[in-house]
């Protein structure tokens, strides 16, 4: 059984970690396959593994969360060394992240950025506002996964209310209709 290890950022920094984590695998009957850098052979290397795992911290890095979205796509097993609430939140965003950046253009890492151009902001109010009112998650769960705090998720919700109100706005309540179809179609 193959296991893909998904999360070191900088290889030496983590070099006796990847040997124990590589011996413990092996030990438990596991063929181990790590990143290598190059996207393809990763790839590849992810999609032929029966398992992928996450190590800590992997959240923060754009290529672990795509790699994560792939594990999830194609429904292979995951384990995360730390698990908390906030990946669970995460894998229920993945479709709303890929249906939003085809309505928007707009990617989840540029949603995470701090940039406050308008068109980033209206992707993260909708994005906010369906995490907040479809998927019932919490304030301060939603402002982990776009790299907020809760007070700022307020005030996106907040913001969404006045933007679909608007007259001047119709862009705004044109995508987040276009949202709700797409998403309720998955």
């Amino acid at each position: 059984m193959k296991i893909y290890i998904s999360g070191f950022s900088e290889y030496d920094k983590h070099k006796n970690a990847i040997e124990v984590l590589k011996n413990k695998m092996y030990d438990l009957g596991f063929e181990v396959v790590m990143e290598t850098g190059n996207h393809l052979v990763d790839f590849l290397a992810l999609v032929q593994a029966d398992v992928a795992y996450f190590i800590d911290g992997w959240f923060e890095i754009r290529r672990c969360r795509m790699d994560f979205a792939i594990c999830v796509d194609s429904d292979k097993n995951i384990i995360i060394q730390k698990p908390l609430p906030m990946y669970d939140d995460y894998r229920k965003t993945i479709n709303l992240q890929k249906v939003l950046y085809e309505i928007t253009g707009v990617s989840f890492d540029e949603i995470r950025s701090p940039s406050r151009k308008q068109e980033l902001f209206y992707a993260r109010t909708l994005f906010a506002w369906y995490c907040h009112n479809v998927l019932k998650m919490k304030l301060s769960s939603i402002g982990q996964l776009i790299n907020r705090d809760h007070s700022t998720v307020c005030c996106c919700l907040k913001k969404y209310h006045e933007l679909m109100d608007a007259k001047n706005e119709p862009d705004f309540s044109m995508n987040q209709q276009r949202l709700a179809e797409m998403m309720n179609r998955r």
